[in-house]
């Protein structure tokens, strides 16, 4: 499997005086009480069709071309109008716009782009200034483009910069995932959560004792911040069962607590005891039910929807607030709902502002259901006007989205 290198938090704080600018607002995360989520997913109901979950599923092709082909979803923004997605292995960012249509391409080939980056790390967009950028990880600059693909500028990379970042109305956070390469640079003292205000004030949060451990030691997720749709950025991290949240007032707070059994879940010291030094990636892979993070986290009204990652395997969840009624949603079978296909793959990528889930399907694996339905005469003529026209070419395009909307 592959994993980036992690992030996520540490309880024991490190008490260093930070210079001006620099806030040590590690008190913040507990303004507002955590609400605590107890769940054993060995006894989630597993529901049996799709329909049981979603009231509706629709499917969007992404259009294929020579430019616009891509290998895979490694992350995916969505806005107003464009879906826009990050494909590590072609080293590009696509946009597309709701009808699936090809709008752009960012890559290093551009000749606009006076010094062409070397290799896109993740990806953040800002709507309100249009804006997409992304940190070039081979070079010490950062990359600004509109978001139908035009280049803007480069600047240098900040000395806090972080693994995973987002930049939000004119604000900035990232998460240094343990990698206190950028922050020593300027002084200040280990933290793995770093939010930039409008105003140029730094707050640190999540301080970590750089001589526990470091990145080096630890299993990452392949996303960090989830945007929910409402204004508030979602937060999670590797070996903390905690999700953080951000608001438009850069306003930061421990959002939600998962509890889990014991078997399901590191030692409370994992990340401060010495015994573990070196092990902590061993350790993880030597434990198949252990889940090492809580990712692709999104709520809809009172459904939380998030993944459990575990080394080999993964599971996708719902869980709701008012009833406490914990749902797999990994093995759903098709109905007719979705014309027989599948509806959800291995990730939720992204939440659209009409509270709708969006999931991926690879092309090659839709045509091998649809040659087991082609037999069928009615079944082909009961497609949507999207899947004819896609059925009509081959297993060589695109993945296509699907559009889930929660009962």
């Amino acid at each position: 499997m592959n994993y980036l290198i992690s992030l996520r938090s540490l309880y024991s704080i490190v008490f260093i005086t930070c210079l001006p600018l620099y806030i040590n607002a590690q008190s913040n995360l507990n303004e507002k009480k955590a609400i605590e989520i107890r769940i054993d997913m060995s006894s989630a109901q597993s529901s049996e069709h799709v329909m049981d979950c979603f009231s509706s599923v629709s499917y969007l092709p992404l259009q294929t071309t020579k430019q616009s082909a891509f290998g895979e979803i490694s992350q995916m923004e969505i806005t107003t109008k464009y879906y826009i997605i990050w494909d590590e292995i072609s080293n590009c960012i696509l946009t597309f716009n709701k009808a699936g249509e090809f709008v752009s391409k960012i890559t290093n080939t551009d000749k606009l782009t006076e010094v062409p980056f070397k290799k896109i790390y993740h990806f953040s967009v800002d709507e309100e200034k249009g804006q997409i950028m992304f940190s070039d990880r081979f070079s010490q600059f950062m990359y600004y483009y509109t978001l139908n693909g035009k280049f803007i500028k480069k600047i240098k990379r900040p000395n806090h910069f972080g693994l995973y970042y987002i930049s939000r109305k004119g604000f900035n956070a990232y998460f240094l995932g343990y990698d206190f390469t950028y922050l020593r640079s300027t002084g200040k003292p280990a933290h793995n959560f770093v939010v930039e205000k409008p105003t140029g004030q730094i707050e640190l949060y999540l301080p970590f004792d750089t001589s526990a451990l470091d990145y080096t030691d630890i299993l990452s997720t392949t996303q960090a911040f989830y945007n929910n749709q409402n204004g508030i950025i979602n937060c999670s991290s590797s070996y903390n069962y905690n999700i953080y949240s951000i608001d438009s007032l850069c306003n930061v707070w421990n959002s939600f607590r998962f509890v889990m059994p014991a078997v399901n879940t590191v030692p409370d010291d994992f990340l401060t005891n010495s015994s573990f030094k070196g092990k902590r990636m061993q350790y993880t892979a030597s434990k198949s039910d252990l889940v090492f993070a809580i990712t692709d986290f999104y709520q809809c009204d009172d459904e939380l929807i998030f993944k459990l990652d575990r080394f080999g395997a993964n599971e996708i969840f719902t869980y709701n607030l008012k009833s406490g009624n914990l749902r797999s949603l990994s093995n759903l079978e098709p109905d007719k709902t979705t014309f027989l296909l599948p509806a959800l793959g291995k990730r939720i990528y992204a939440k659209d502002n009409d509270k709708r889930l969006v999931s991926s399907i690879d092309a090659a694996s839709m045509f091998v259901y649809q040659s087991d339905l082609i037999m069928n005469n009615s079944w082909a003529g009961s497609l949507s006007e999207p899947l004819k026209k896609f059925f009509k070419l081959d297993g060589q395009q695109n993945p296509v989205l699907t559009i889930l909307t929660l009962k």
